[in-house]
Parts: C-alpha cells; sequence; structure tokens
C-alpha cells in the first residue's frame, strides 16, 4: 500500500521524530508490505471477526462514550465504534496502517474521530482519565516497552471506565493460525485470488511472531490488572486458544464524560 493523503475532514496529529523510537523507523517497511493487505485477510478470518466483534461489544456499553483505541491500525474498531455513536481517538505509530485507516473513512465522521500518530508507550498529551474506555487489539506484543505502553492505557482511563484487551497467551502457536488460515481461504475458495495478500500477511506475521518477542503475556496483564484492583475481570479465550481477550473497570467511580477532546491536554 503506498501511502494516501490524509482526509481534511478528520482532525490529525503528526508525531515529531523524538517520538518514534529508531527501531520503528526501521519496522515500519515490515508494517507498510503488512497494511497492503490486513483488510484483504484478516476480515475474513473466523477468529478476527469474533474477536473484533468482543472488543465493540466491550466499549459499546451505556456509560462508555469516549474510546481511546491504542494501536488502532487500520480502523477495524475505531470505525465501528465512531458508527455506534462513540468519539473514538485512534492511536498508532505506523502511518501505513494509518493512511490505510484514513482511505476507509466515511465522509460524515467529522470530529467524530481523531487520529494520532503516536507511540502507545507514551500518550503525554492526553490527560490522566480522560477516556470512559480503552482498547487495545494485538498491540502490546508489537512495541518495544510493553508495561510502559499498558500503564500509559491505564493512566487515560477514568476510574470506573472500560478496558478491553487482547494479547497472545504464554501458550501462542503461530503456526497453528497460520495453517488454519491459509486452509479456511482454501475452504472460502479465494486463496488463489488473494495469494498474494496471503503471503504478505504470512510474512509479516512471522516477522512479528510473538512467541519470538512478547514480553507482557495475557496471563501477566490479567495479573497486572488484578493488583492494579480492577473490578469485573474477565479472561476469556480468542484466535484459537492462543491469545485472550482480558475485559476490565477500573478502581474507582467518575461520570462517563461527553466529549473526549476538551480532556486533550493544551486545547
Amino acid at each position: 500500500m503506498t501511502l494516501l493523503p490524509c482526509q481534511p475532514s478528520v482532525n490529525s496529529v503528526e508525531p515529531s521524530v523524538a517520538t518514534r523510537p529508531q527501531s520503528a523507523w526501521v519496522q515500519e517497511n515490515a508494517w507498510q508490505q503488512y497494511a497492503i493487505s490486513y483488510d484483504r485477510i484478516l476480515p475474513r478470518l473466523p477468529f478476527y471477526i469474533e474477536v473484533v466483534d468482543r472488543h465493540v461489544e466491550a466499549m459499546t456499553q451505556a456509560d462508555v462514550r469516549n474510546v481511546i483505541d491504542i494501536g488502532a491500525g487500520t480502523g477495524n474498531v475505531a470505525l465501528r465504534l465512531v458508527a455506534e455513536g462513540r468519539r473514538v481517538t485512534a492511536v498508532d505509530l505506523s502511518p501505513s496502517m494509518l493512511a490505510q485507516l484514513r482511505a476507509k473513512l466515511p465522509a460524515d465522521v467529522g470530529s467524530k474521530l481523531l487520529i494520532v500518530q503516536q507511540n502507545a508507550e507514551a500518550l503525554p498529551q492526553f490527560a490522566s482519565g480522560a477516556f470512559d474506555g480503552v482498547n487495545m487489539l494485538l498491540v502490546l506484543y508489537a512495541v518495544e516497552r510493553p508495561s510502559a505502553a499498558l500503564d500509559e492505557a491505564v493512566r487515560v482511563l477514568r476510574p470506573g471506565g472500560a478496558i478491553v484487551i487482547t494479547e497472545p497467551k504464554r501458550c501462542f502457536n503461530l503456526r497453528v493460525l497460520l495453517d488454519f488460515a491459509e486452509n479456511y481461504l482454501r475452504q472460502l475458495g479465494v486463496l488463489e485470488t488473494l495469494r498474494e495478500d496471503w503471503q504478505r500477511v504470512r510474512e509479516s506475521n512471522q516477522r512479528f511472531d510473538p512467541s519470538q518477542r512478547s514480553r507482557l503475556w495475557a496471563e501477566n496483564i490479567y495479573e497486572r490488572l488484578e493488583t492494579l484492583g480492577f473490578k469485573q475481570l474477565c479472561f476469556q479465550d480468542s484466535h484459537l486458544g492462543n491469545c485472550a481477550t482480558i475485559c476490565g473497570r477500573k478502581p474507582g467511580q467518575m461520570a462517563a464524560r461527553p466529549d473526549h477532546q476538551q480532556f486533550v491536554k493544551g486545547e
């Protein structure tokens, strides 16, 4: 995918060079290759559909009105939340992923979506407790300092707010998922048509294999949130048992805020 121009109807915030680790620049070519074919392959896979639906459900509870989607990627959760009437701040470090998101924007999105190109490990422009909901779908395994990113996610969530995170489990086996996906595409009769896209997705996943890089498994995340006093915690398997979704509520109570943008520092 080539980088597409920003849609003028959407607020965007670009990062300074200082906010991007040097390794992110090196890895961007790999993310660009992944972004080319991401939306042609993943939304066809049942385990991906299941987990996106799960995240949307968690972020459309009645008291969750403004959401930060950290590691938003191509916006498959963010755009559904906007369609459900939520205000969404979509954060991702990869310009390639965000370009794909912008290419899919509906004409009437307006101020309901704020796009921020930013490292998830530091979100200084957002005040503590600024959001009713935090969404993170397969993000932490790919960042350099996942504990710092999780700390930031907790910080920007208001007391009583909802969090939903899906990450690989300790037993993660990429081969199982790749084999299932290839067989499923073959059964759908689209594998040969999408062969080039599937090859990009396969190679990108092999390069970012969580079993070779993850330092914060789903089990660790659940334990961390439990230690922090999160309530209503749940742990539900996803991705054929290789990942898990953790949901919970930050301790304390605070009324839902109607507009996330006024809680961005400096505005």
